[in-house]
Parts: structure tokens; sequence; C-alpha cells
């Protein structure tokens, strides 16, 4: 069994590489849209402590940005997303100005990976890890807001160039879906810079066929479900907004994910 974790580039309103990999094998997607690197490290830690993953398994962490921040509320995670993306309310310009420090966010990621890795490595569960943003910058927000705090990432352990960097450069080449409506912008044309379904099959071709043991008759078969998950996406695109204005409109969560694929997503629990 797989057990991937991370956040919306794991999981998402279409299937993702880990979803992608759910039609060729026993896979268990934990990642929740929205968590950051303390989510994705407690939901990893307590399944494997838990007896939950055992050293039958594998494990695949996509770690988030570190200027995230996650609160467990008893029953639930609470997603606060990028704090420097919501410093214009009051409360948390307080939090940031008082509360905050970009430094020791990245202290706590890299304590955070190294800790996990040792815990793997102790219980003889083979482990890849790879990140959401670049790895040889600090994380920028929407504002473009730059810091110095760079996440010092155990290279030796790392798989692949940064998703977002990476789908950046891809996409230089090789364009998006154009969505017809900004979803949160109506002033701004829209591109989601989520992995769609034919680039996951791309990074999973090029960065995780060897650490995730990816065999040439699977990787036909994920292209091929690859393909068949983006010509519904554009097909959707054509005749429908943007998944994110429907979760707006209908205060509901909605996911493109077609209800007869094979998806195994753990909702609750740390």
């Amino acid at each position: 069994m797989l057990h991937a974790f991370g956040c919306s580039f794991t999981r998402y309103y279409w299937p993702s590489w880990a979803d992608l990999l759910g039609r060729t094998r026993s896979v268990t997607n934990w990642a929740i849209p929205g968590l950051g690197n303390r989510g994705i490290f407690t939901r990893c830690y307590w399944a494997v402590k838990q007896g939950r993953i055992t050293d039958q398994d594998r494990v695949a962490v996509q770690w988030s940005g570190h200027t995230r921040y996650d609160l467990w509320r008893e029953t639930k995670w609470d997603q606060w997303g990028n704090v420097w993306g919501r410093q214009n309310t009051e409360s948390m310009s307080y939090f940031l100005q008082d509360h905050w420090s970009d430094h020791d966010a990245k202290l706590q990621t890299e304590t955070w990976s190294n800790c996990l890795s040792d815990l793997l490595t102790s219980k003889g569960i083979p482990f890849v890890y790879m990140t959401m943003t670049d790895r040889a910058r600090s994380f920028l927000d929407e504002n473009q807001r730059d810091s110095t705090a760079v996440v010092e990432w155990p290279e030796h352990l790392m798989t692949g160039p940064g998703w977002l960097s990476w789908i950046r450069d891809l996409r230089q080449q090789q364009p998006a879906i154009a969505w017809p409506k900004n979803p949160f912008n109506d002033r701004k044309p829209f591109e989601d810079l989520h992995p769609e379904p034919r680039e996951s099959c791309q990074y999973l071709c090029e960065w995780l066929r060897e650490p995730l043991e990816i065999g040439h008759r699977e990787l036909n078969e994920l292209n091929r479900w690859g393909d068949q998950a983006q010509q519904l996406l554009k097909t959707w695109s054509r005749e429908r907004p943007h998944p994110a204005e429907y979760y707006q409109d209908r205060k509901q969560e909605m996911n493109f994910v077609p209800q007869d694929w094979p998806v195994n997503w753990v909702k609750t629990g740390v």
C-alpha cells in the first residue's frame, strides 16, 4: 500500500498524482487541501505510531509551504493557508506581528522533515519526499513578499523539483487549460497552478518512476488514465466554471473526480 500525504497538490478537485496511482496500485490518500507542514507531519507521524502504516507499505510525502499555519481542533484540521495572504485583517496583523516568524516556521519545517525521516527509517518503511515549493528559494505568496527564510531540506531525501516551479517551466511550452472565468478575482484571467492530470503523469514519469518503482506497464496505464482524466477536465472547462466557483456558490464540497474513480481518501482523524 502506498500512503500519500500532502496538500491540494496531492488531493484536489480533479485526480492528482496520488489518485492516478490509485488506478494502478493500492493507494491511501491522506492529503488535505490547504494543509501546511505541521498537519502533514502530524498525520503521517500518528499513522505510523498507531500502526496504520507498517514496513509492508510505502510513504510519499509532498511537503507544502512553510508559511502555512494549521490548528487541530479536536475533530478536524483548521487550515489557515499562507499566513501572508491573510494579513489584511486586524486579528491576522496582530498575529503576524507578535506571534509569527518566518525563520521559526522555516526551522519547524526542517525539524518535522528530519524527524519524520528518522521515524520512517527506524521502522523500515520506504519513503519519498517532494515539495510543493521551489527548494532553491523562499516561498513567495501572491503578493510577491520575499523572505530570507529558505527551508534547508534534507537534500539526500528529496525527489524532483518543487511542483510549482516545475509546472511554471513546463507551461512555457505546454499551455494549461484556460478557465473562462476567475472564481477569485474577476479582474484577472485565471490559470490554476495545481497540476492537471497530464502534468501529474509527466511528473510521475520524470521524477517518481524510480523511487516508487513504477514499471513500464504501470506507466502506460498511468498515461492512459491521465489522458482520460485530462479529456474529462477539458470538457468540464468548456461547459462549466472552475470547480472552486461551484464550491463557493453551493457551499459544499464538489470534486471533479468521477464517482467511479477508485480513490481512498482519509477524511477524518489526525
